[in-house]
């Protein structure tokens, strides 16, 4: 049985332990490389689509300015947050879309004075909707999501109608009153005067007297000599 000497096996023993060095440093330089690329094209894309990976925006109510949302990401004030709000921990509040339930928000400590929506953020996470409102650091922040996003509608409880105090019995009697109560005449008129309103005579049965259209009240007072005489032929038409 032939083999390799001892020179010639130590010299190729020597030069695979080489060989794998110089494929291992291949293998990680084209990683690199691949990864650069990658990073290259994701940063052309979200020049093209500024609002790609985001569902939204977070709205200060106090001054207007808004603050991109993504996806997945972390809210605070250290450098690494997604986003930075200040006169608020390092790592406040993890955020996390989720497809059916809205943004859910996961305190990073259990201890904290975060509300949504006016009630206090459970240890375990609570979902925000578009409209919703949390309350970090002093200030109030309004999430607005993107229109077609599969979250469902964000339930408020109706205001309740305005209700007058009711007026007591006196015044009720009181404004019952003064609205039955006339309006006040103008100098220089009585109660008769205004009462005495002339009105048209449309229907005309034929045994009243001739009279003019319109006729005051006080006209219509028979003075002698001017009663209404029946016709010759009236005698007999009621049986008498």
């Amino acid at each position: 049985m032939s083999g390799l000497t001892s020179p010639v096996f130590e010299l190729v023993s020597m030069g695979l332990r080489y060989w794998l060095v110089f494929l291992a440093v291949l293998i990680i330089w084209r990683a690199v490389r691949l990864m650069q690329k990658d990073n290259r094209l994701y940063r052309k894309t979200l020049r093209q689509l500024p609002d790609a990976g985001l569902v939204g925006e977070l709205v200060d109510l106090e001054t207007g300015e808004a603050f991109p949302l993504p996806r997945e990401g972390m809210i605070g004030s250290g450098r690494a947050s997604d986003i930075r709000l200040d006169d608020i921990r390092r790592r406040a509040v993890e955020i996390a879309f989720r497809a059916g339930y809205g943004i859910k928000l996961i305190p990073s400590h259990r201890k904290h004075s975060m509300r949504l929506d006016d009630e206090g953020i459970r240890p375990g996470g609570d979902y925000a909707l578009h409209g919703s409102v949390l309350e970090i650091g002093g200030r109030a922040y309004r999430f607005r999501l993107f229109e077609g996003l599969d979250v469902p509608e964000r339930k408020t409880v109706p205001a309740a109608p305005y209700m007058a105090e009711p007026l007591a019995q006196e015044d009720v009697w009181s404004g019952q009153m003064v609205m039955a109560a006339p309006p006040p005449l103008p100098p220089g008129e009585s109660d008769f005067s205004q009462a005495a309103q002339s009105w048209p005579v449309s229907v005309d049965i034929g045994f009243p007297p001739p009279r003019d259209e319109y006729r005051t009240p006080q006209e219509d007072v028979p003075i002698d000599g001017e009663y209404w005489q029946p016709p010759q032929e009236w005698e007999g038409h009621d049986g008498y």
